[in-house]
């Protein structure tokens, strides 16, 4: 009776720690991600455990309910892309893709039945709601949108996609490089970077493995060579005028017909990075920059010369010329920094020799 008792505890208690075991909820993690927002640079960790998505960083803390399994995520502006795949219960894989406004909190679902594996996957996305991703072939491009799918092949390996600021990205294949927005494709040239590349948004330049640097502008793709920069600012008959831009004290001596995207190309930065400003504080963004504007960009705050514009017009015309003539006879003094831009042959001192030359200048 005893050894039946005993038993029958035995039992008991065996059924309840498996009914327990079985029917007690588990946290099962599935990933875990860091993805930055290259715009915005926020840098946000993903975690996904019993089919939700937790977003943390930035003081953000968000949960999505994501059931997929989630392959990749791309994140730019705040607007977040998971691709994920799904099974259909008979062990063929599919693309699902979820779009997540972090400022709106918009939330979207987009089903595929475009077939997918499950290894390593390359996607890209874009701020509009763009999804590209590249097929196991390794030359068909898959576009994905709420209301738009359609499938590209390129004709060669696809080596990288990089993601602009402006809704397109850049093709990287083995035929050359591509420009694709929405479902436009568009061949730019047979330049194919060293892989990989990343974009600096700052600089709105494309740097590849091997340290090289590429431009996209107008929808031109070029490597990037920085422009010399003359060793001596100083005009002289000898000296012919060419673009530079050089800092001295709290001074940018430029050449004269200088434009804002003139300025920002030679000092190899970004047109984000330089702000100009006029001397009544008229943010400028085009045309030609003149002496006693003001520039500012990595920090510096400078006042702008072109040697002989006495005027502030970024060129050299008879007013100039008027202008350093008062200034002699003493009818009308200059003041910096145009004092500055009349000393044309750098001596400390303005007299008929910067008289002569600035009008040789003006010839």
């Amino acid at each position: 009776m005893k050894k039946q008792l005993k038993r029958f505890v035995s039992t008991f208690l065996l059924t309840i720690t498996v009914f327990f075991f079985i029917f007690t909820p588990k946290e099962i993690l599935a990933a875990e991600f860091s993805v930055t927002d290259p715009v915005e640079s926020k840098t946000y960790n993903i975690t996904q455990k019993n089919d939700i998505a937790y977003i943390t960083g930035s003081n953000t803390e968000i949960k999505l309910p994501i059931a997929d399994e989630i392959k990749g995520i791309n994140c730019i502006c705040g607007r977040f892309t998971f691709l994920c795949i799904n099974c259909d219960g008979s062990g063929n894989y599919f693309y699902n893709i979820r779009l997540y406004n972090i400022k709106s909190t918009d939330f979207k679902v987009i089903s595929t039945n475009i077939p997918s594996s499950r290894s390593n996957l390359s996607f890209c996305s874009t701020a509009d709601g763009y999804c590209y991703i590249l097929d196991t072939d390794g030359e068909t491009i898959h576009i994905i949108s709420q209301d738009f799918n359609e499938s590209i092949n390129i004709g060669a390996p696809v080596y990288q996609f990089l993601n602009l600021s402006d809704n397109k990205i850049l093709v990287f294949a083995g035929n050359g490089t591509y420009s694709l927005s929405s479902d436009k494709l568009d061949y730019l040239n047979d330049i194919t970077p060293q892989t990989p590349c990343v974009y600096d948004y700052q600089r709105n330049m494309i740097k590849a493995s091997n340290g090289a640097e590429y431009v996209y502008e107008n929808g031109n793709f070029q490597k990037y060579t920085a422009p010399e920069k003359p060793t001596d600012k100083a005009i002289t008959d000898s000296t012919p005028q060419i673009d530079y831009a050089e800092i001295s004290g709290d001074y940018i001596f430029i050449s004269q017909a200088t434009t804002f995207a003139k300025l920002y190309k030679a000092l190899s930065i970004s047109k984000n990075e330089l702000k100009v400003y006029k001397p009544d504080g008229t943010y400028v963004t085009k045309g030609k920059l003149g002496t006693g504007m003001l520039a500012k960009f990595s920090g510096h705050t400078l006042k702008i010369i072109v040697k002989g514009d006495l005027t502030g017009e970024g060129n050299i015309n008879s007013r100039d010329l008027n202008a350093l003539m008062k200034h002699l006879v003493e009818s009308k003094l200059l003041n910096d920094p145009y004092l500055t831009a009349a000393d044309i042959n750098d001596d400390k001192s303005i007299d008929t020799k910067d008289l002569l030359l600035l009008a040789k200048l003006y010839k």
